[in-house]
């Protein structure tokens, strides 16, 4: 009987620690990591469609930034889940129903056709895409995808906004990819900004 009580007792505390488990302590921190990477997850699958997108549109990208860009995802062929849309700690925002997405259905900014014709890219492991909402993640990391299709969370030097992040991923890629590229993706980020 006191076995019984004794494991009792310890599975109270177990799931109390589990259910209290912030970000300072082990459990906190590990179940942090899981749901960075699910979201890196996530975010490698929007890049997935993007590309089989551009590859069924003669590698074009759908042109709207933003939640317009992705809508266009799901209803020219279906090449995105809504689940997937949403971080797991992001809890400001709700799955879309239906076929439109609005920003306030994503945690993710998808930054428009800037860059034209993905084949003519000279360097699009360089080169972002999407990324995870700024106002989500806070301090000075970014999850972003690249035209290339990886996915990455990145330090930068300001990634307080989309303009920003973009800007501390130019200064990185000085030189590999066409300026008017990098003014273009700087044009859609502050629009993205001003929403």
């Amino acid at each position: 009987m006191k076995k019984f009580a004794v494991a009792v007792f310890l599975g109270i505390v177990t799931v109390f620690s589990l259910s209290a488990a912030g970000p300072t302590t082990i459990l906190g921190k590990l179940k942090q990591k899981g749901e960075v990477q699910a979201s890196l997850g996530n975010l490698k699958q929007l890049m997935l469609a993007m590309l089989m997108y551009s590859a069924d549109n003669r590698n074009y990208l759908p042109d709207a930034p933003g939640a317009d860009g992705l809508t266009k995802l799901k209803t020219h062929g279906d090449y995105l889940t809504t689940k997937i849309l949403i971080a797991p700690y992001d809890t400001a925002r709700r799955p879309a129903t239906g076929g439109v997405i609005r920003e306030e259905n994503t945690s993710y900014l998808y930054l428009g056709n800037a860059i034209g014709n993905l084949a003519k890219l000279k360097a699009p492991s360089m080169v972002p895409l999407m990324m995870e909402k700024p106002e989500i993640r806070g301090g000075n990391e970014a999850l972003i995808g690249f035209a290339d299709g990886h996915v990455v969370l990145k330090r930068v030097g300001d990634a307080s906004s989309v303009a920003g992040i973009i800007k501390s991923l130019r200064s990185e890629a000085a030189g590999s990819e066409n300026e008017e590229v990098w003014e273009k993706l700087l044009k859609a980020a502050a629009e993205l900004d001003a929403k």
